[in-house]
């Protein structure tokens, strides 16, 4: 490679600094050529033993996975490996395998720019995944044949078939593919400036996204999608700290594709800010990672970035530099936003030229590119594609619980002078249960002022003593209530209801009867869901997830609101009193979520390591300013921050309006 160095009428400084950058260059391309040899033979060395494996099963498997190691480094090579791979699949006739095997193609040629062999292979995909009968598979092909049409810009299409993707994925438990076909509608909304509606997807991708077991690629993808999000509504804060968030992801996991894309975004938000000197150090580290990987769409958009830097920096020549770079990897590729940054690049820097004709003809071709997805049809078109789906998946969900229910009709055509006196009974037991609800409350309230006194003079300690002795007047309490009253109502329905054949009761009357007996069962229904609140056995007896469990599926019968439970590494049982505090922080959570949030969907997630047990509890309600948290009343924030204090742990609150809240809970154990 032989470099043209021109230094007319450039300054000292500017000649030093190119030639520093140039050498810098050359050594990096010395590194890396050496590298690049004796990977190449690592990797054949290793392809080869691999191959020579006499068990089929083990050896697709085994190829698998190292196969996909160079879907973005070297395409070429991975085609080959999975050439293999088909092959043994169907001679052992493995049709899910042959499948996934098919939809690799797919996205090997999607990364080499040729889109239209990319098609050819995820049609044959999907008959090889629907020939296998795998929900999961058939909705992964599904998705990737929306990414085809949305790299062709085509996005009715990509959106057809990402809703097509959802149908199948939701009815597997697997919430990675979910997450990124969520990610990827928000993305279509988002280039659409419809931003307000890919904020709603973004955060759907999130969710989905923390329910995965440690998946970085995935929580990383999610944060990049809620930043692009929230740098379409220009609130550049929120952007930047969910592209933070998807950094520390990316770095994780070492995945330099993404990286690549990240710091171009990264780039772009301090372009908006000014700071040119912080986007230059972004664009090189895009360059840099996209160079490493090899991709020419990504090294073309690099250079893009680093003259639309140049420009804002008015350093024209470096600009015109980065986009003479661009063209010649563009030329290799169709993708539509490649040509649509480019053209607009390159409209900025002829008009800085004093090329306005040039310039004109650049900036209409930058127009026709964003006209074709910034158009009013198209925008209508995916977002009634959106609705409709959410509206027959709204309509199924109606229909299974129609089915679901059950009608009963209760027949009693008996009645006497016992009727009187289990009227009597109830009025004489709802006063009693009223008086006992009013003096637990009294002592609820004393005890919470003994709390704020002992919390001046010794804080956690006083604390710790509050909880103990709240907790043992619940168990008290619970255990009065379901063996002294609940004994009293069970012993007063089996004498009635043994009574009921041997008492001959006027016609009128019998209506009367039942619904006192109706009202019998309600009232000890209602005693002991009192007294299990109070104290569950299930928490008790078997721990925390199965008390989560149970809890989650009392509050789901009500269908008030929706409760989705997770949680990762807790196969052994905590402490007796850290579990009773996190169930009780569960539930002022879940009730402040029904009264205050008027969510419809909570999700809860324990996770549990070596040193600490983090506690997560998200909605969809309204959400609140985190800066007035102190002047709101009534959300028991201050009940809830005691708890957490007592177990010596870390709270931390993140709400937006319209959008839902979310609360983290590090406890260490």
């Amino acid at each position: 490679m032989i470099f043209y160095v021109c230094i007319t009428n450039l300054e000292k400084l500017q000649y030093i600094y190119f030639m520093k950058h140039l050498l810098l260059y050359l050594l990096l391309m010395c590194i890396f050529y050496e590298n690049s040899l004796c990977n190449s033979y690592e990797a054949d060395t290793i392809y080869l033993r691999l191959m020579k494996m006499k068990d089929d099963s083990i050896k697709v498997k085994k190829l698998k996975s190292y196969a996909g190691d160079y879907i973005e480094t070297n395409p070429d090579f991975a085609i080959k490996i999975y050439t293999d791979i088909l092959s043994i699949s169907k001679k052992i006739k493995n049709k899910s395998c042959e499948s996934k095997c098919l939809l690799a193609f797919a996205v090997l040629y999607r990364v080499k720019g040729q889109h239209d062999l990319a098609r050819s292979y995820d049609w044959k995909a999907l008959d090889a995944a629907i020939a296998a009968n795998n929900n999961e598979d058939i909705g992964r092909v599904y998705n990737n044949i929306g990414n085809t049409f949305y790299f062709q810009n085509e996005f009715d299409s990509a959106v057809t078939y990402y809703l097509k993707s959802l149908n199948y994925l939701e009815k597997t438990k697997n919430y990675y593919p979910i997450s990124m076909v969520y990610g990827n509608l928000a993305m279509i909304f988002n280039n659409q400036h419809q931003y307000s509606k890919a904020l709603q997807l973004a955060k759907k991708s999130l969710l989905f996204a923390n329910m995965v077991k440690p998946d970085m690629n995935t929580l990383g993808t999610a944060h990049n999608n809620y930043g692009d999000a929230f740098g379409g509504l220009n609130q550049l804060d929120s952007q930047q700290y969910h592209y933070k968030r998807a950094l520390d992801c990316f770095n994780k996991d070492n995945d330099l594709t993404n990286l690549t894309v990240l710091y171009r975004s990264m780039a772009d938000v301090e372009i908006k800010r000014n700071n040119s000197k912080l986007a230059q150090a972004f664009a090189d580290s895009s360059l840099k990672y996209a160079k490493i990987v090899g991709n020419n769409y990504e090294i073309g958009f690099a250079f893009i970035r680093n003259c639309d830097v140049a420009l804002k920096c008015n350093n024209f020549k470096n600009a015109e530099y980065f986009i003479n770079e661009a063209e010649v990897y563009i030329k290799s590729d169709k993708n539509w936003m490649l040509h649509r940054e480019w053209n607009l690049q390159m409209s900025k820097l002829k008009r800085q030229q004093n090329k306005y004709e040039e310039a004109f003809l650049h900036f209409d071709a930058y127009l026709q590119y964003r006209d074709s997805t910034d158009n009013a049809e198209t925008k209508n078109r995916t977002t009634q594609l959106e609705e409709r789906f959410q509206s027959n998946k709204k309509q199924s969900e109606i229909i299974r619980l129609e089915n679901e229910k059950k009608i009963q009709q209760l027949t009693i055509r008996q009645k006497n002078i016992w009727l009187y006196i289990l009227l009597g009974t109830i009025l004489s037991l709802s006063i009693i249960a009223f008086l006992f609800n009013k003096n637990t409350k009294r002592k609820q309230q004393i005890a919470e002022q003994e709390l704020l006194q002992l919390q001046q003079e010794k804080e956690l300690e006083a604390t710790k003593t509050v909880l103990k002795v709240q907790e043992e007047e619940r168990g008290r309490v619970a255990k009065d209530l379901h063996d002294g009253l609940g004994g009293m109502l069970s012993g007063i329905k089996l004498n009635l209801s043994a009574m009921k054949g041997n008492v001959i009761l006027q016609q009128q009357d019998a209506g009367l009867f039942a619904k006192s007996i109706e009202q019998l069962d309600k009232a000890i229904s209602e005693m002991r869901r009192v007294a299990h609140n109070m104290m569950p056995e299930t928490l008790l007896k078997f721990g925390l997830t199965q008390a989560i469990q149970d809890y989650c599926e009392s509050i789901n019968e009500s269908k008030i609101i929706q409760l989705a439970y997770k949680d990762i590494g807790m196969n052994e049982r905590l402490d007796n009193s850290i579990e009773i505090v996190l169930y009780r922080i569960i539930q002022e959570l879940v009730n402040n979520a029904i009264k205050h949030a008027q969510a419809q969907n909570v999700i809860i997630q324990l996770v549990k390591n070596e040193k600490n047990v983090t506690l997560t509890v998200e909605d969809d309600g309204k959400g609140f300013d985190v800066k007035t948290i102190d002047k709101i009343n009534g959300f028991g924030l201050t009940n809830i921050q005691s708890r957490v204090d007592y177990l010596k742990g870390n709270l931390e609150i993140d709400s937006q309006n319209n959008i839902g809240t979310s609360f983290y809970i590090t406890i260490p154990v």
